[in-house]
């Protein structure tokens, strides 16, 4: 409560004064206020007069009490002293002080899921409390408030908040301060699900990842091109080495110099002129000179012309 007090006359003049008791600048709600009309002199057949902002109180005794302060004894009291004459006291400015309540917490998120850098208001609101008031906005239950405003025609403030990258999950409360009370992180918290970032605020934040994973795609569609590339070679060598196996190319020796065989007397006689030491045939001539046809015309050129009908197959 704040009092002032104007000066009254002179005892000597009967003008009565008015004092309080106890003499507080401030009073809070339930107190105990005494007011006290002094005449100034002893006198006869006094009678008493109170106005409380200028409205005549129901009362005719020299002391006024109120015995639990409350907002609706705010106000301007003095008094009057009834004798032969008529005279006012002083004044007394009396105030009660209220003090403020927990806030409540309130947004527009019709959802408590949001993602980094998303904007919503975010509203703490005093239902009681003495003008003005300081409403304060807390962030996951820091002393600290985040924001915090002064609000003396209204009991509401609203904050405009931006969530920030700093975790899976925030939460917000409120609280307040006046004159005579201070309340923080009082309010129930408004919990919130944060999910990654969207919108401009996410190619900010996760430009450099976006750049990362397109780099790890690449390297792992260069990884299975080469190996599907190194696949396909074996494959390749396999086929040819099996077609090797089963008919040798014209680079495998097989024989150095093939004579014809002939049949004497029940033996078999090969005979390898010198100069063909170094010839070579095929495979496939070879198989050729197996067939029985080519055995017999080849009895039959030796008998003719005494030498063998097989001559030096060179490597084609």
């Amino acid at each position: 409560m704040i009092v002032q007090i104007q000066e009254g006359s002179s005892t000597e003049t009967g003008t009565p004064v008015l004092t309080l008791e106890p003499m507080w600048r401030r009073f809070l709600t339930g107190d105990w206020i005494i007011l006290r009309c002094d005449a100034g002199r002893e006198l006869h057949s006094v009678r008493y007069k109170w106005f409380v902002n200028n409205n005549i109180k129901e009362f005719s005794e020299k002391i006024y009490t109120i015995e639990a302060a409350g907002i609706e004894h705010n106000g301007e009291y003095r008094c009057q002293t009834l004798t032969q004459t008529t005279a006012d006291s002083n004044s007394i400015l009396v105030r009660v002080s209220v003090p403020v309540s927990c806030p409540s917490i309130s947004s527009d998120l019709k959802e408590p899921a949001v993602s980094i850098g998303d904007h919503f208001p975010i509203r703490c609101t005093s239902e009681n409390g003495t003008l003005p008031i300081n409403l304060m906005l807390y962030h996951d239950h820091h002393p600290h408030p985040l924001r915090n405003t002064t609000v003396v025609d209204s009991r509401t403030a609203t904050f405009h908040v931006t969530v920030p990258p700093d975790g899976e999950g925030a939460a917000y409360s409120c609280g307040a301060a006046n004159a005579v009370a201070h309340v923080i992180n009082c309010s129930e918290p408004l919990v919130l699900t944060v999910s990654g970032p969207t919108g401009k605020f996410a190619l900010q934040v996760g430009g450099s990842a976006v750049a990362a994973v397109l780099l790890i795609v690449f390297l792992l569609l260069f990884a299975v091109c080469k190996l599907h590339h190194k696949e396909r070679h074996q494959d390749t060598s396999g086929s040819q080495s099996r077609r090797d196996t089963s008919s040798p190319n014209h680079d495998e020796i097989v024989y150095s110099v093939v004579q014809a065989k002939k049949k004497e007397g029940g033996s078999v006689r090969t005979r390898r002129e010198p100069q063909e030491s170094d010839s070579r045939v095929t495979y496939a001539s070879l198989m050729y000179l197996e067939t029985p046809k080519v055995r017999e015309a080849s009895a039959r050129g030796e008998e003719e012309n005494g030498s063998s009908i097989y001559q030096n197959f060179q490597r084609r």
